[in-house]
């Protein structure tokens, strides 16, 4: 028992002493050394980009520089940004080409970080808005760096020292701060919206089924009722026509809410007269609708009593307007 216990004691010690040695060696190691950062402080503009000779097949480093105006735009969100116009330092282990290209065209932290900031300027800020944005304002410079760790180092050392205001992993500060509100101010404002559109359109399709299932139900009763059609084939078609009408009544009210949203003001003056001639149409179709299901000698019936009626009041189409025939 003794033994073991002071063998164990012994390899404890062995361990400790191990990783001791190997602690102190990392802490005294030096980090790589930066490489040369010229390149990364000569930007270019967007449309020149595709001439750099990294473009198509280089990997490494890139940073954007924004204009004054891009500048002025940032600082109006909250952000700052530095007198060099630095704005944000990334990298790639593929090639520049695919990821400026998902920078223009895609989806990228940084894409995302200026739809907000456009957004809370009052800016539009759809897909092209922010396309548009970037070329214009944004300039680009690459550092051509083949070893991922050395991409890695001199990405990380880069941000941590330039704090770039609209990266948000790797540094922490005012700038990343106020850029997630602003992200999430977005986040919420996009969500309210969608919910918005989804219940507009929803109301559209409740009111399009209220208004067509009584009528097509009373259409479809008629027709297998008077052996027109068989029970299953009625409720097919009439499953069919209120599915038309209800998607008719959210395109309607789909337009209705594109318009309001577009500044276009639905008065009183405006909206009566279209409710009163769509209705009135409505109602004109859905009664020629409910005759023309009825059974030919029902119809029949019907045109005989509207016929005594008139010819009770003493009312003739046959006559002119002074009573002569």
């Amino acid at each position: 028992m003794k033994h073991t216990l002071m063998r164990l004691l012994v390899a404890t010690a062995v361990v400790c002493g191990l990783a001791h040695q190997a602690w102190a060696q990392a802490a005294t190691t030096a980090l790589p050394a930066l490489p040369d950062l010229t390149p990364l402080y000569n930007p270019v503009a967007i449309d020149s980009v595709a001439t750099h000779r990294s473009w198509a097949s280089g990997r490494g480093i890139y940073a954007f520089f924004a204009s004054d105006a891009a500048q002025a735009v940032l600082r109006r969100a909250g952000l700052s940004v530095g007198d060099d116009g630095l704005v944000y330092i990334g990298q790639t282990k593929n090639t520049f080409r695919q990821r400026l290209t998902n920078h223009f065209t895609g989806t990228s932290n940084l894409r995302s970080s200026l739809r907000s900031i456009l957004s809370h300027t009052g800016s539009t800020a759809s897909r092209a808005d922010v396309s548009g944005f970037m070329r214009s304002n944004l300039r680009v410079a690459m550092l051509s760096l083949d070893d991922a760790v050395v991409i890695d180092t001199v990405e990380a050392r880069l941000i941590r020292t330039s704090s770039p205001p609209l990266n948000t992993a790797g540094v922490s500060n005012t700038n990343t701060r106020r850029l997630k509100q602003l992200r999430k101010v977005l986040a919420t404002t996009s969500t309210t919206s969608t919910g918005t559109v989804v219940s507009t359109l929803a109301k559209g399709t409740g009111i399009g089924v209220l208004l067509e299932l009584p009528v097509t139900a009373a259409v479809e009763y008629l027709h297998v009722r008077n052996g027109r059609k068989p029970p299953e084939e009625a409720a097919l078609d009439g499953a069919r026509t209120v599915g038309t009408t209800a998607v008719v009544g959210a395109v309607a009210a789909g337009a209705f809410s594109a318009a309001a949203t577009a500044g276009i003001t639905m008065s009183a003056p405006v909206v009566m007269p279209v409710a009163v001639v769509g209705g009135g149409l409505y109602l004109w179709v859905s009664g020629d609708r409910i005759w023309d299901a009825l059974h030919e000698d029902t119809r029949t019936a019907v045109e005989a009593r509207f016929a005594a009626a008139a010819a009770a009041v003493g009312w003739n189409d046959s006559e002119t307007a002074d009573g002569r025939p």
